[in-house]
């Protein structure tokens, strides 16, 4: 493919145009590299070798598959102004930074440039929840400061950083989303982000095939504070043991026993239009007659974490509120609509145990307000190792608890949650199961009908969301 030669769409993928230009020998300095070649000037960053227009820096990335050093020459070549490289090409014409490690010289960079903005700085991380978190902290923060936020999938090592470089000089508050995989991982990212406000929405079972435990998922995601600035405050979850007894913290719990919690969540209601809760704090205050356009007491907790951030923010509640009934979700989270008399719950972006069973406590809450029957189409969960079939079978004995009135289960892992459902007590007949997506949206034409209400979700691998296109009448 032809590079452009002319800068591309600020939303691509791991590019960033810069609101003020830098010099590549300044750039050099900042992340510890050497200068060979030439002086440049610096007005956009992208590891895309494709994106090569004037002033762009190609950021040189070695992953598992490629190693973007045997691209610099050519993005050199076909416009780019400069290159960050780990490996020096045997080509030498044009300008490069050389260092040891380009996503760690990238991250330097984005932390100097956003250094230099200074927004206040809150940063989200959870087994579950996180980025409903996230998007609730924004539109609070928005209340009152200009806002920028983690946009996508961007919360790894190489998406932060291009999140920090887009940032704009009159931003004044950054709310940014830590995903991770492994041990390290948030460490590295609350490093570069610096911040000054940290949240923690959960401690699940993601990753469990990869950490081993619930305890090292703990470790792991108290990682965020590595970074966190001297005096920040820390936003945890009180209904969590692996979390408790952290010196300073701010406890949010869903439980309104939870009598110690800065603040804890009673009155709870799902309505047709979201949720409807009290907020009472351990001072005495209580914030009565929350509303929020989402479902579930596990969605009422997210939006608390960010009512909790508001108040920590001298933000008045009012605003608050308003904040909260603004939120509006990302992509493919909790996205709740009715289609030919049939009410669907799309939230297909990601799956774990513990947001499979609270999907399915909505699932219960407005069938009960809709009528009609229950129904779900569930996927695999990945990433849970040994865990696995327990865990797809525990979602399994849910559905059943429930109990549903129908169930398509899709791929080979959800067979598991099939086989338990049936187990549990649902009808044979009223379990199917599929392989794919594609199968489970043709099911669903054959099998729903109106007045029903359904789930769909599955981790981000199942695509589910072709599913719920097919059923509506999608070409896939």
């Amino acid at each position: 493919m032809e590079p452009s030669k002319t800068a591309p769409d600020s939303k691509s993928r791991m590019f960033a145009k810069l609101a003020g230009d830098i010099s590549a020998s300044a750039a050099a300095h900042i992340c510890g590299g050497r200068l060979i070649g030439d002086d440049a000037i610096i007005s956009s960053v992208s590891t895309d070798s494709r994106d090569a227009h004037p002033g762009m820096l190609f950021v040189a990335i070695r992953g598992e598959r490629l190693d973007g050093n045997q691209f610099a020459a050519s993005a050199l070549k076909n416009g780019a102004a400069a290159a960050l490289v780990s490996s020096f090409p045997n080509e030498t014409a044009g300008s490069f930074i050389l260092v040891d490690d380009t996503t760690a010289a990238l991250g330097k960079i984005a932390r100097y440039y956003k250094r230099k903005i200074n927004p206040f700085t809150i940063a989200v991380t959870g087994s579950v929840g996180k980025t409903t978190t996230k998007e609730y902290l924004t539109s609070v923060m928005r209340q009152k400061y200009k806002t920028h936020k983690t946009e996508g999938n961007f919360n790894n090592e190489i998406g932060l950083p291009t999140v920090l470089l887009k940032l704009h000089p009159d931003d004044k508050s950054l709310v940014i989303e830590c995903g991770m995989s492994a041990k390290g991982e948030i460490s590295k990212l609350s490093l570069i982000a610096e911040p000054d406000m940290a949240v923690i929405t959960n401690i699940g079972t993601s990753h469990i095939g990869l950490l081993g435990s619930r305890e090292n998922i703990a470790k792991a995601k108290l990682e965020i504070r590595d970074g966190l600035k001297t005096g920040g405050k820390l936003i945890l979850n009180g209904s969590e043991p692996l979390l408790a007894g952290i010196e300073n913290a701010y406890y949010v719990s869903p439980s309104e026993d939870d009598i110690d919690a800065f603040l804890r969540i009673t009155d709870f209601i799902d309505t047709e239009e979201g949720a409807v809760f009290t907020l009472k704090s351990s001072d005495g205050r209580e914030f009565r007659d929350l509303r929020i356009p989402t479902h579930g007491r596990h969605t009422a907790l997210d939006a608390s974490y960010a009512f909790c951030a508001g108040l920590l923010c001298s933000i008045d509640e009012n605003s608050i509120r308003e904040g909260l009934s603004d939120y509006r979700p990302a992509a493919m989270r909790q996205d709740i609509y009715e289609f030919s008399g049939i009410t669907l719950i799309e939230d297909c972006y990601n799956a774990s145990p513990e947001s499979m069973l609270a999907s399915l406590e909505v699932l219960r809450g407005l069938a009960g307000i809709n009528g009609g029957r229950m129904c779900a189409v569930l996927g695999n969960m990945y990433e849970l190792g040994s865990y696995s079939s327990d865990l797809h079978r525990k979602v399994g004995e849910a559905a059943a608890s429930l109990p549903l009135d129908l169930l398509i289960a899709v791929g080979y892992e959800a067979l598991d949650i099939a086989d338990s459902a049936v187990m549990g007590g649902l009808s044979y007949g009223s379990v199917y199961r599929c392989k794919d997506a594609d199968e489970a949206g043709r099911l669903m034409r054959e099998l729903l009908k109106t007045g029903d209400s359904v789930l769909i979700k599955g981790s981000r691998a199942m695509e589910l969301e072709r599913a719920a296109a097919i059923f509506k009448g999608g070409d896939f």
